[in-house]
């Protein structure tokens, strides 16, 4: 549960005014539930939503998604993107939501692999290099990944960077024969990776090829795939992976992310 708590941890500092808890004073004060999000730009993401399973279909958790929502703070509501992941066979979860707008778009799968066929995964087009980020150059690279971050997903997110250079995970970074910055890609030495973010959608899948060649996991490799990153989907299960139980299901109200050009962090934090 470690890296869980970490992870609501860093939803407190970020956006502690959108973390609620649903208790029950009749109990001790016991929680029965509670919601967290964020806002990063104009983008606001439900990351969780949980209701002890005796209480559900009693309000608690509309409840707290209202507690939750984004405030419009002087700008129109349709202006402010609102997004969410579900478990595809949690259809009640994706009803609530989409009351709000909040419409399943997207399916996501939760691949899984050993990397056993890695010349399956493309090679770097020509003129590509990719190299790991050190703490020397994070700093002067921080403005082109924000550049990257806006192209592909809408908006910078410097706190999520730092709480996954916090967790370890390792930065590769995509540059082109003049220096330009192309992607980024983050892999965990567990063999977690994401998020990946590339300029071309067509890069995504080498750069993923450079991550799992680069970086020898433990035991199995795993990420959230969206099903627009079609290349990236193909050549993983083409290198051995394969994707496990249903899949996730995003959502959202209007798009605020290119997914053919972005694979998230996790369900919880794009």
């Amino acid at each position: 549960m470690e890296p869980l708590r970490r992870l609501l941890a860093h939803f407190l500092r970020t956006d502690a005014e959108r973390f609620w808890v649903a208790v029950e004073p009749a109990a001790d004060e016991r929680v029965v539930g509670f919601g967290s999000a964020t806002v990063r730009g104009d983008a606001w993401f439900l990351g969780m939503l949980f209701v002890l399973p005796e209480l559900q279909g009693r309000g608690v958790g509309r409840t707290l998604l209202e507690r939750v929502m984004p405030s419009s703070r002087g700008r129109s509501p349709a202006a402010i993107a609102m997004g969410t992941a579900t478990d595809s066979v949690q259809p009640i979860s994706s009803a609530l939501y989409s009351q709000y707008g909040i419409v399943p778009r997207l399916p996501v799968f939760n691949f899984v692999g050993m990397l056993e066929r890695p010349d399956a995964l493309p090679p770097l087009p020509a003129g590509v290099r990719v190299t790991e980020s050190v703490p020397e150059t994070r700093a002067a690279e921080s403005t082109e990944i924000a550049a990257i971050d806006a192209a592909t997903l809408g908006h910078d997110h410097p706190q999520d960077h730092a709480f996954l250079e916090a967790e370890g995970r390792r930065r590769f970074i995509a540059r082109s024969e003049r220096g330009a910055v192309l992607g980024y890609g983050y892999i965990a030495p567990s063999g977690r990776f994401g998020p990946i973010a590339a300029t071309d959608p067509a890069l995504l899948a080498p750069l993923a090829g450079q991550l799992l060649t680069t970086v020898r996991a433990p035991g199995a490799y795993a990420a959230w795939i969206p099903g627009a990153a079609d290349q990236l989907f193909v050549a993983l299960l083409g290198a051995g992976f394969r994707f496990e139980s249903f899949p996730a299901l995003l959502l959202w109200n209007r798009p605020f992310a290119d997914f053919s050009r972005y694979v998230p962090i996790n369900l919880a934090l794009p």
